[in-house]
């Protein structure tokens, strides 16, 4: 009996650890441990900066580099999307600087692998953020097909421009609505009619799809 209760354990422990990670879910950094272990961090232009995204009391922190530009991304554990669902894809950042003319440039991107080449669609870009205070920078996002996917984030500003913090990233389904009417008209009634007559033409498709 013991034999087969510790089989069971470690068959859940072993499904815990496989389990997809599925929508509505947030993507936060715990702690320093998990995101080393969890988060991947690309530092692109290391030849020529050493600074780039690093654990920072239960976020992520890319600390201004004096004298050299910015490209490092922040790209968050693997998360399971179904095709033909919207996804609203929301990354929270903040700005820190002593300047106000300071400003961050940052992009989120959504792929199928975590490296700058699998992430292939641009949700969100700021080349002028700026926030003191934690902010939602959010995309929408609708994949072609059944599979596992990875959001980035990216801080590309020049140098001395301040700090960038990140908390999380929430991913959720989307509402879908239908598109704005097109073509709308509006004629008036004949003269003292208290009337007029309008017309427009409905949308084929909503709002996250058009038709060709």
């Amino acid at each position: 009996m013991k034999k087969i209760t510790s089989v069971l354990f470690l068959f859940y422990c072993f499904s815990v650890g496989w389990a997809q990670t599925v929508p509505p879910c947030t993507l936060e950094i715990t702690d320093a441990e998990t995101f080393a272990r969890d988060w991947t961090v690309i530092d692109v232009n290391s030849d020529v900066s050493a600074n780039t995204w690093a654990y920072n009391d239960g976020n992520a922190m890319y600390t201004q580099d004096k004298s050299n530009a910015a490209d490092d991304w922040l790209i968050a554990p693997a998360v399971t999307l179904e095709a033909g669902k919207a996804y609203k894809v929301s990354a929270y950042v903040k700005h820190s600087s002593t300047f106000g003319s300071d400003k961050q440039k940052i992009e989120l991107k959504i792929g199928t692998a975590p490296t700058v080449e699998g992430l292939t669609t641009r949700l969100v870009y700021d080349e002028s953020f700026q926030s003191r205070l934690f902010v939602e920078k959010s995309g929408t996002f609708s994949p072609a097909e059944s599979g596992v996917f990875y959001v980035g984030l990216r801080c590309y500003s020049e140098s001395y421009n301040g700090d960038l913090y990140f908390q999380k990233i929430v991913i959720e389904e989307a509402p879908v609505y239908p598109a704005q009417i097109t073509d709308l008209s509006i004629v008036a009634g004949e003269r003292g009619a208290m009337s007029a007559t309008l017309s427009w033409t409905w949308p084929s498709s909503d709002h996250l799809r058009s038709e060709e």
